[in-house]
C-alpha cells in the first residue's frame, strides 16, 4: 500500500471560480491559479489514476443545481 501526500496546481483558470476535483476543491485566485493538497492511503504503486479538474457553476435557472464544465483531464501516475 502506498502513502503519500499530493498536490495538485492549476494555472490558467478563470479568477474567483470555484473547482472542483478527484482529491478536493478550490477557488482560484485573482491571477487564475487553485490548488489543492491531500494524504492518500492505499494507493496502488504502477498504476495510472484518472484526474479531473471541473469549473463549477450555477445553473442560470435559478434552480441553484450546480453545472460542472470539466477544463482538464490528465492521469497520475504512482511509480514504485
Amino acid at each position: 500500500m502506498y502513502v503519500g501526500k499530493l498536490t495538485l496546481t492549476c494555472r490558467g483558470l478563470t479568477p474567483g471560480s470555484t473547482y472542483s476535483t478527484n482529491v478536493g476543491g478550490f477557488v482560484a485566485d485573482a491571477q487564475g491559479t487553485g490548488r489543492v493538497e491531500r494524504s492518500l492511503w492505499g494507493i496502488t504503486p504502477n498504476t495510472y489514476y484518472l484526474m479531473l479538474v471541473q469549473r463549477v457553476d450555477r445553473s442560470a435557472d435559478g434552480s441553484g443545481r450546480d453545472i460542472y464544465v470539466e477544463v482538464l483531464r490528465g492521469y497520475l501516475y504512482i511509480a514504485w
